[in-house]
């Protein structure tokens, strides 16, 4: 996973940099079928990736069960 480099300085607490992940990884942990609630402030905190993600995750997930 590629972090940005000025993680410690944005995530000031170590015991949370283990539970980083990428949103690949993050839709894998999450069932087809979960609702899910998302927000952000007019989508400045909007989690894009994690949208995508999950989008691709549950196709490929369907599609493997077809």
């Amino acid at each position: 996973m590629r972090l940005p480099p000025n993680l410690a300085e944005r995530l000031q607490n170590p015991s949370l940099h283990a539970q980083l992940m990428t949103a690949t990884e993050a839709a894998a942990l999450i069932a087809v079928g979960t609702n899910v609630g998302m927000s952000g402030f007019t989508g400045a905190a909007y989690p894009h990736l994690l949208d995508e993600a999950l989008s691709w995750h549950c196709r490929c997930v369907k599609t493997e069960q077809m």
